[in-house]
């Protein structure tokens, strides 16, 4: 039983009915025949081999219809059953008999749907009855996704997982939903993998990425989706190229993310030399292509769509190939990129707080570069400052209070158990707060 929810057009060109006869059709050319079913807010219709398109009564149930066709004399169960569906298959629906069970799923939806779709889409190969399964010679199912979507289905349910982890340690569910007591671990961290809103209203995912707490990711290792990923764009000169342009101007623009025309110009400027400009439509293709990938994020704001790169130091550690990333002169000169970008880009991250009133105030350091760290207080009450460093690298601190005695300047290293401690493979990030008294 193999399910197909790639095709949302019900309608138009191209749609479920005429993607299931194609199929059928080509497996009937190399000797083979199937039974197709679609199923959409018109019912549900079958369409035997050889023959036309039989619709069923829309009080029929997809489990009845399956089961018809089960006990069809001629073709059965021992003929292969495909549906095609999209929206109802996405809802919940289970597609299954009393004999027959999901044994392959391919999933496609556009980016217009959130995380939460794709994975209850994913749910409908899901069912009780493993033996079912196994006496039909299969031991698991088969899933056709993207790599992003996989890795984040995956994700998705480990942050499950770890949240229940927590619940029976007695932490209340907000903070274990959150990490608030227990950071949660980047293998829960299911949105560094898919630029997918959370749910169906608007703004939720900033909102979630806002309140919850993750270790950074493993600098030093990549997984094998990421290794996927670097594989597929290694020889790419194109790509190589574009990767050593998004951290240039992700150094230029630092925070404010950067846009289509940076990247077009900054690519032609560079890479002059070469013997044609990248155009436009071009540089959205790669752009959008490279947020599918979770290389970069896009975010739509009052001024237009701008993009940030996720993982600056993975990119220039691990996915850049110097050889085509270099520009003819740099090569001929023997420069290496670090030569070019240096090890690391400096961000420096400036947090004022102006009020009148007693506040608490939580800075939230997650790059994985080395940092300067300004907090400027002018407030005329005591406030509560927390620090939380997840980087991988020492950062400075510079703190100053115009009304309190807690001026100075702070080198913040793993071993700087004083103050505040950062984060590194070697020491676990901890919370620790200074209250101005």
């Amino acid at each position: 039983l193999v399910l197909d929810c790639t095709d949302p057009r019900v309608s138009a060109p191209g749609n479920i009915y005429e993607k299931a006869a194609l199929v059928q059709e080509m497996y009937s050319i190399d000797g083979k025949e199937i039974t197709v079913m679609a199923h959409s807010g018109k019912g549900i219709s079958v369409k035997y081999p050889g023959n036309k398109w039989e619709a069923k009564d829309k009080a029929v149930k997809v489990d009845q219809c399956i089961d018809e066709i089960d006990n069809n004399e001629r073709w059965g169960l021992r003929t292969p059953l495909f549906i095609f569906a999209f929206s109802k298959m996405r809802r919940g629906i289970s597609y299954r008999s009393t004999r027959r069970v999901p044994t392959h799923i391919a999933i496609l939806l556009g980016q217009g749907h959130n995380a939460m779709n794709v994975v209850q889409a994913m749910g409908r190969a899901t069912f009780n009855g493993r033996s079912v399964l196994s006496g039909n010679g299969m031991q698991n199912v088969t899933l056709l996704t993207t790599s992003n979507d996989y890795v984040m289905a995956r994700k998705v349910q480990n942050y499950i997982g770890d949240v229940h982890r927590q619940l029976q340690k007695g932490i209340v569910f907000h903070e274990a939903a959150s990490g608030a007591i227990e950071k949660l671990p980047d293998s829960a961290n299911f949105l560094r993998h898919t630029p997918r809103q959370i749910g169906q209203l608007k703004g939720q995912r900033e909102i979630w990425k806002n309140l919850t707490s993750f270790y950074a990711p493993n600098y030093n290792a990549l997984n094998s989706d990421e290794e996927e990923i670097k594989v597929k764009y290694w020889d790419s000169s194109e790509a190589q190229r574009l990767f050593r342009v998004f951290l240039e101007v992700s150094k230029e623009s630092k925070r404010n993310g950067f846009g289509e025309n940076d990247i077009q110009g900054a690519y032609n400027d560079t890479y002059r030399d070469d013997k044609y400009d990248l155009s436009l439509t071009r540089v959205k293709r790669q752009l959008k292509e490279f947020c599918d990938r979770s290389i970069l994020s896009k975010d739509k704001g009052d001024s237009g769509i701008s993009y940030k790169v996720i993982c600056p130091k993975r990119l220039q550690n691990w996915y850049i190939n110097d050889r085509l990333a270099l520009t003819k002169t740099e090569l001929s000169e023997g420069f290496n990129l670090s030569d070019v970008l240096g090890p690391n880009q400096s961000v420096d991250l400036t947090t004022n707080d102006d009020s009148s009133v007693g506040d608490d105030l939580i800075v939230n350091d997650d790059s994985s570069i080395s940092d300067d760290l300004t907090v400027n207080d002018d407030s005329s009450s005591s406030d509560d400052l927390t620090i939380i460093d997840d980087d991988d690298t020492s950062s400075n601190l510079n703190y100053t209070d115009s009304n309190i005695s807690d001026d100075g300047n702070y080198m913040v290293t793993p071993e700087d158990d004083d103050t505040i401690r950062a984060a590194s493979n070697a020491f676990p990030p901890k919370r620790r707060r200074i209250t101005k008294n």
